[in-house]
């Protein structure tokens, strides 16, 4: 309790967020450490928290909550600051996906940059409290569905990855599709497993110079823009249900592309 105190008493109130400027960051302290988040994306947090959490008996009850899992969801994202943080799809090329295929669900994604607020991550006693559905390597896809995998671009994740879309592609009876971007690695095991995949209906390669991805550091950041370092690959997997259900034309390829080379300053 007194450690719940100590954060709620250094982090500002959701009450007094109209005083802020709009990149303004928002401060959350604990035993001498301190985090930031910009403002839009502390107002992002509070909406998922909200949501997943609503049956405190008091306001102080779900304040004091609130400022201890920010907290520590702070901490743990900034312990991955040397090892890097994957970027993120831009929000254009999310709406092309739920426009087309109803598409809203991210196998790979965190508090501080998911689009949808249900969504896989990788810290699910930090992420739980802001919507996270735990592992994707922990579920069981058996009731179909369709999802968006932007992966930390490490080939042997990526090829982990694959192995466990090809199982659940494979044995699901439900309509189920991958939608996937990686870089266009092609010299890698993993980029060859996805490329030779039986389930594979339709791949798109997205040139380096035409798109534009959002910085995994977002939340820190003023501006979130980031232009593709590499060639993108995408890779739509279906099982027979899916293909059923979700057809893949050019038309869809060019609205991909086109979300793609949206600049996020114009898109978002």
């Amino acid at each position: 309790k007194r450690a719940q105190d100590e954060v709620l008493q250094t982090t500002r109130a959701r009450k007094n967020l109209p005083k802020l400027a709009h990149n303004e960051e928002v401060s959350v302290t604990f035993s001498g450490l301190t985090f930031s988040i910009n403002r839009e994306h502390f107002e992002k947090v509070v909406t998922l928290f909200d949501r997943q959490n609503q049956a405190w008996q008091s306001k102080e009850e779900r304040e004091a909550g609130f400022a201890s899992s920010l907290f520590c969801l702070l901490a743990r994202y900034d312990t991955l600051q040397g090892a890097g943080l994957q970027a993120a799809l831009q929000g254009s090329v999310f709406d092309v996906l739920l426009m087309l295929y109803g598409c809203n669900l991210e196998c790979f994604a965190s508090p501080l940059n998911c689009r949808y607020e249900r969504f896989f991550s990788a810290f699910p006693d930090t992420d739980a409290s802001f919507g996270s559905l735990g592992s994707f390597f922990d579920h069981d896809f058996a009731q179909g569905g369709c999802y968006q995998a932007n992966p930390p671009f490490v080939a042997r994740f990526i090829h982990a990855m694959y192995d466990k879309m090809e199982q659940n592609l494979s044995s699901c009876v439900e309509p189920l599709m991958f939608v996937v971007f990686v870089p266009a690695w092609s010299e890698t095991l993993a980029w060859k497993a996805l490329r030779e995949s039986p389930h594979l209906q339709e791949y798109v390669l997205v040139d380096q110079s035409s798109h534009y991805y959002t910085e995994g550091t977002q939340y820190r950041r003023k501006s979130s823009k980031r232009i593709a370092s590499f060639n993108t690959s995408v890779f739509f997997l279906q099982n027979e249900a899916g293909k059923g259900k979700w057809r893949i034309d050019s038309h869809h390829v060019e609205e991909l592309k086109r979300a793609f080379a949206l600049d996020p300053a114009i898109a978002e």
